[in-house]
């Protein structure tokens, strides 16, 4: 019986998808673009307009991610697939806009800019581990 509950409890980890990206592997993600544009100006404008540019990029990865793994799956899969995207892009939006608040001071819009695109970095690379097991 242990055996068993130790067996089912290892087909449960490796079905479990890879949220967790760490910090370091998001950040490489970034475009070698990023980085000097944000160093170029410091301004919370300049280091906001330098997030939407790669937020705009990310965002397509994330989308040809997405695409090439419902062209590989069943009509009940892709349905499974988009329901939970969708309910994610709700997740990503909501837990990103509560971190921003006009009270917080303008850091609270960089970080909430951040937080868009690393959840959206992260999310691409969860779905480069879908379906589970691949």
């Amino acid at each position: 019986m242990r055996l068993l509950k130790l067996a089912a409890a290892a087909l449960l980890l490796t079905a479990l998808p890879a949220q967790a990206a760490d910090r370091a592997e998001i950040e490489a993600r970034y475009s070698p673009a990023f980085q000097p544009c944000m160093d170029a100006d410091p301004s919370t404008a300049g280091m906001v307009q330098c997030m939407a540019a790669e937020n705009e990029l990310q965002d397509k990865a994330l989308n040809a991610r997405y695409r090439a793994v419902m062209a590989e799956l069943t009509a009940e899969q892709q349905a499974k697939l988009k329901a939970a995207q969708r309910a994610w892009i709700t997740y990503r939006d909501a837990w990103c806009l509560a971190q921003y608040d006009n009270e917080w001071g303008s850091l609270s819009t960089i970080v909430a800019n951040n937080c868009v695109m690393d959840m959206t970095i992260a999310r691409t690379i969860d779905l480069e581990h879908y379906p589970p097991g691949t």
